[in-house]
This record gives C-alpha cells, structure tokens and sequence, in this order.
C-alpha cells in the first residue's frame, strides 16, 4: 500500500495535483506510523512528502526532511532518491548559497546508485546530478557526469523513458547555460516546456519557464515578462507558492510590480484575519525568524516582509 501511495502521490504531484498528492501523502504517513513495526517499506515517507513541501511549504524544512530521511534509510535503491532530490532542491532554490551542500548531495546520490546495481537508477541520479552541479557552477564535473550518463552500462536494455530524455535536456540546458552558449541553452528549455507539457509533467513545465525567463532577463525582457508570468501563473493555479514567488522574483527584477494582500483566510478566531502570506510570515517570526531571514526563505524584498509585519 506504501508503495503504491508513493507511486499515485508522484503521478499528482507531476500533475500539479498538489491537494490531492497531501491527502495521499497524509493517509499513508498514518499507515506508515500504524505499521512501524513491521518495518514494510519506507519508499513513500523518504521522499514525497519532503517535495510536496519544498512546492507549497517550507522548502529549507524540505531539505532537511530528505537529510533525515536518508540518513534514517537502510537501503540505498530509496537513500539515493532522497539525496538526489536534496541536491537538485538546493540548487533550484539557492544557487549561490549552496554549493557544498549540493556536491554532499550528489556524492551520496553517486555512491548509493552505484550500490543498487541498478542501471536506470545510475543514469537517471547521474543527470538530475549532473543538473544540480551546473546550477551551483560546477560545471565541468558537471559536464562529467552528464556524459558517463550516456555510456553503456551492463545489463542495461530498457528503453530510455521520456521523463528520463526530458531530465537529460534540463542537465545539457544547464550546463550550456554555465558554458555560455545560452541560444543551444534555450533551444532545449523551449523544447523541454513543450515536451513536459506533452507528458503532462506539470511541475516541470513551470521550472521550465522560470529558466528560460530568467535567462532572457537582461538580453529580451518583454519576452523575459510574459515567460515568468505565465510561470507564476500556472504556479497559482496549481498551489506551488514557492515556484510562484521565485518567478515574480524574476518580473520584480525587470521592475514589474507583483505585490498584492491576499485575501483574509477562512480560519476562525483572531488568525483569520490574516492572509496565508501573513501567516506565513507571523510563522517565522515566531520561530526568530529576522526580517532578513525571512525575506530569503520567502524570495522577497525586506521591504515586503516590513509591511507584511505591518499588516499583521
């Protein structure tokens, strides 16, 4: 039952089906702590739950979750999903903040796929790291990495599924972006939307466009406007406030103006009032959160937090 809850939550959440993949992520914790015990799997709780997170919630949390999660993890076939994932997290959301934290990731990764034996699971941890490299800057062990992806491996004769192609175009965008050839870079952000799209990879569509907006920033930013629009756009509609914030990041640096008070929530008593941003802010605050602090873990400017603190 856990195993299949970890695949159903997947499929919803690259649909950008992110209540429905909560509700499931929530039914099968429950199962999960009634069957501890028993010990029958731990490849739901290892890693879903921490994405959903990273998408809606807390994303420094979901970093953590997954470093717990691996290190609580016996068998390296779920161990090296979770590092995988942490390093490609980390270097989504922090760039330049988080080099060392990414290249411990992609290490694990890289030593527990070798474990599995697994040639899919080789390649597959290989590009998503080769992706997390580049976009920390390390673009020639990067650029390593993503050509031992496409060596022949023993006993490997599965055929390359789609996602897989379309995680090997998102690893090349990102090291052409590192080594400057940013035309071949956008060639395949632009065929990797289109193609994610295709499959119905949702998620990835919107990371997609948040890329190639942000790369056309300074060379065509009317263009640059409507691609992180439309990116935060699709953000909201399918709840991944995070993607949301880092694309009107991107507008708020051709100087477009993003900010608004959402509407008061539906909790009752005092909180109530507040909107979900405010709430999230009161949160923080609560934790010790500065203003500055809060601002980077929010993606916006310290002025924003000062009047949400206002508002609150």
């Amino acid at each position: 039952m856990l195993e299949v809850g970890e695949l159903f939550a997947g499929v919803l959440v690259s649909l950008g089906q992110l209540d429905e993949a909560e509700a499931i992520v929530t039914e099968c914790r429950q199962l999960d702590e009634r069957l501890t015990h028993l010990r029958p799997s731990r490849a739901f709780a290892i890693l879903f739950p921490h994405v959903i997170s990273a998408l809606r919630g807390s994303w420094r949390e979901a970093v953590d979750g997954l470093a717990a999660a691996a290190t609580a993890e016996d068998g390296p076939h779920y161990r090296q999903r979770a590092w995988c994932e942490r390093g490609l997290m980390l270097a989504r959301f922090d760039p330049h903040g988080s080099q060392e934290a990414v290249k411990e990731s992609v290490e694990n990764a890289a030593r527990d796929a070798e474990q599995t034996g697994c040639p899919r699971c080789f390649r597959e941890t290989t590009l998503r790291s080769a992706e997390s490299l580049a976009r920390v800057g390390d673009r020639q062990h990067a650029r390593t990495l993503f050509d031992s992806a496409h060596e022949p491996q023993a006993g490997d004769r599965r055929v390359v599924s789609p996602l897989s192609r379309l995680w090997a175009k998102r690893a090349e965008a990102s090291i052409l972006t590192q080594e400057g050839d940013a035309a071949a870079a956008r060639r395949l952000l632009e065929w990797g939307v289109t193609e994610a799209e295709r499959q119905g990879q949702l998620i990835e569509a919107v990371w997609g466009r948040i890329d190639l907006g942000l790369m056309m920033l300074e060379s065509e930013p009317v263009t640059a406007s409507a691609v992180l629009a439309q990116a935060g756009r699709e953000a909201e509609d399918i709840g991944a406030v995070n993607l949301q914030q880092l694309a009107e990041r991107g507008l708020r640096r051709l100087g477009v103006r993003t900010w608004r008070r959402g509407p008061p929530t539906e909790r009752r008593g005092p909180l109530g009032r507040l909107s979900d941003r405010e709430l999230e802010v009161a949160r923080l605050i609560t934790q010790g959160a500065t203003n500055p602090e809060i601002a980077e873990e929010l993606f916006v400017y310290r002025k924003t937090v000062e009047r949400h603190v206002s508002n609150i």
